[in-house]
Formats: structure tokens, C-alpha cells, sequence
């Protein structure tokens, strides 16, 4: 029986392509998207840039052995918390923004405020 014999330089390759690949692809989505809405970059679409960016280059440098296991997870778990801990933050201003159906250009009355929170004397 004839046993398929893969070289384990060729599926790092592989991955590293992939890597790198993933990271074009990615820049290119976010291009076309925020082109497409017209709109600019926004916290989100820095992060995900970030991610598309930043996980592949520490999987390429980890797999060409210039990063050890213990500095890429460092890596991997800072930049996981950062993301993760800007989510609680990004509110939708999109019914609070300067040109919102709501607010048509006028300034916030107290009330329209998204921080606002009526209290009771």
C-alpha cells in the first residue's frame, strides 16, 4: 500500500500563504466595504483591520519559529483583551449622530442625549 508522504515544510507553507493571503483579502473587504456604505473608518473597522493583520503575522513568525510559544500567546492574549474590552465601549450613534432622522441638524435637548438618565427628585 502506497502511503501519501507530505512534507511538514510544505503544509507550514501552506498555512503561511493562507496567512497572508487572509490578510489581504480582509484589507481588501473592509476597502470595499467602507467605500461601498460611504462611510470612513470607524473604532470597529480599525479593529478588524488590526485582527486580519495582527493574528496572521504571529501564526507566520510563530510557524518560522521567530516567535516562541510563550511570546506569541503573550501576543495573542493582549491583543484578545484589548479587543474584547472596546467592545463595551463603541455605542451606536447612528440615531444620535449629527445628521440622524431624529435630530435633523438641531442640537441635543437634554433628553435626546444618549447619556441621558431621568431622575426623580
Amino acid at each position: 500500500m502506497y502511503y501519501l508522504k507530505i512534507d511538514p515544510n510544505t503544509i507550514r507553507g501552506i498555512i503561511e500563504l493562507f496567512a497572508a493571503g487572509l490578510m489581504f483579502v480582509g484589507l481588501l473587504s473592509v476597502v470595499w466595504h467602507r467605500l461601498k456604505q460611504g462611510l470612513g473608518l470607524s473604532n470597529i473597522s480599525l479593529q478588524f483591520v488590526s485582527v486580519i493583520f495582527v493574528f496572521p503575522t504571529i501564526l507566520i513568525l510563530s510557524l518560522e519559529q521567530v516567535l516562541k510559544g510563550e511570546t506569541a500567546g503573550t501576543l495573542i492574549g493582549t491583543l484578545a483583551g484589548y479587543l474584547f474590552s472596546e467592545f463595551g465601549k463603541n455605542k451606536p450613534n447612528n440615531l444620535y449622530g449629527p445628521n440622524s432622522e431624529k435630530r435633523k441638524g438641531k442640537p441635543f435637548t437634554d433628553s435626546q442625549h444618549p447619556d441621558f438618565e431621568e431622575t426623580q427628585p
